[in-house]
């Protein structure tokens, strides 16, 4: 009988631990966090250059001078001056079609306003999403 409960304890308890456990990641969450807040500060300077260089080449097409001056003038010029980043926030998901990818969401704090940036990450740490909301 002593067997039998001790028995039922273990598995119980194995269930518990394997229901808790987070599952493998893809990504060191400090890195992804680094390199989202390090493609804000670039925006937000308007160094497009070093911006473009986290960025994978699909986003680099889309993501000219051009198209970044008008993001600039739409957004950017009604927020004020940056002050701080707020918070940044992690989270990672398979897609089926585009494997592992870290979504770090960061809270950038400006005089008028505030904006939370959107940065998508794929398995190589290559920035494949930047959305400013």
């Amino acid at each position: 009988m002593k067997y039998i409960k001790f028995l039922i304890i273990s598995i119980l308890s194995m269930i518990i631990l394997i229901g808790c456990s987070k599952g493998e990641s893809h990504f060191d969450e400090e890195k992804a966090k680094e390199i989202a807040e390090k493609a804000v500060i670039y925006h937000i300077e308007n160094n497009y250059d070093d911006f473009r260089d986290l960025c994978s080449e699909e986003l680099k097409e889309v993501l000219s001078d051009d198209a970044l001056k008008d993001l600039d003038e739409k957004i950017m010029d009604k927020v004020g001056d940056f002050e701080e980043i707020k918070e940044v926030k992690f989270t990672e998901k398979v897609d089926k079609k585009h494997g592992p990818l870290a979504r770090v969401f960061v809270n950038a704090k400006f005089s008028e306003s505030k904006l939370i940036y959107t940065v998508v990450l794929d398995e190589d740490y290559i920035i494949s999403g930047f959305f400013v909301k």
